[in-house]
């Protein structure tokens, strides 16, 4: 648990004994689902704490407080469950395809009693739930998710005038093959953060865009 205490540390929060049970169990849980379905291939906990929890934390900065997120792709709950352990105030919904992914989030959720957290069996690209959804999130957020043109294209439906969609992007991925669509969206740049996970465990990069 170092490096993630370490990094939240270095984030200006105060390492509490709450968040240390909380990804505890996250992390026993991750392992145990896993067993049954596919979750991850990653199984060294500190491989999980540095590529999947330290990874889903550099977003922690681009995200205000209270800010209603949706985490598009959530898979086993990255990035938005490792937020909102640290960060309370967000309200989160997370969109999966998969129901069983769906069932493991939604148990986490309830074991680690996140208050305004839920997962939905629910694909972005569906054209009546992004009309019901319409504009009414602060900030999307993804994670190995689609390749980032598609990703913005999924997300621009539901993101508020000035909110904001959060690509978190592999070390590979280049978000200069992208300035067509971002300009055919008419978003605005906001920040492209390139980072090294500790342990020489990788490079990535967060692409940051605000909806005008």
């Amino acid at each position: 648990m170092r490096h993630i205490k370490e990094f939240i540390g270095s984030l200006g929060y105060d390492w509490t004994a709450e968040m240390e049970r909380a990804f505890s169990i996250y992390i026993s849980e991750l392992k145990k689902w896993t067993k049954k379905i596919n979750l991850t291939s990653i199984k060294d906990d500190r491989e999980i704490e540095i590529k999947h929890i330290v990874d889903s934390l550099h977003a922690i900065k681009y995200v205000p407080r209270g800010t209603f997120l949706m985490d598009i792709g959530a898979g086993a709950g990255f990035p938005s469950l490792p937020l909102k352990i640290v960060e309370d105030s967000l309200r989160v919904v997370m969109l999966e395809s998969s129901e069983k992914r769906v069932a493991f989030i939604n148990h986490v959720v309830r074991l680690l009693l996140l208050k305004n957290t839920k997962a939905i069996h629910q694909r972005a690209e569906d054209k009546n739930f992004s009309e019901v959804m319409k504009e009414t999130v602060d900030v999307v957020i993804g994670r190995a998710v689609a390749s980032p043109g598609e990703f913005l294209k999924m997300g621009y439906p539901y993101v508020k005038k000035k909110g904001r969609i959060i690509y978190m992007l592999g070390k590979n991925q280049n978000p200069e093959s992208f300035r067509e669509t971002v300009k055919e969206l008419g978003l605005k740049d906001k920040f492209l953060e390139s980072y090294s996970l500790p342990d020489n465990m990788g490079e990535r990069k967060i692409w940051v865009l605000e909806k005008e």
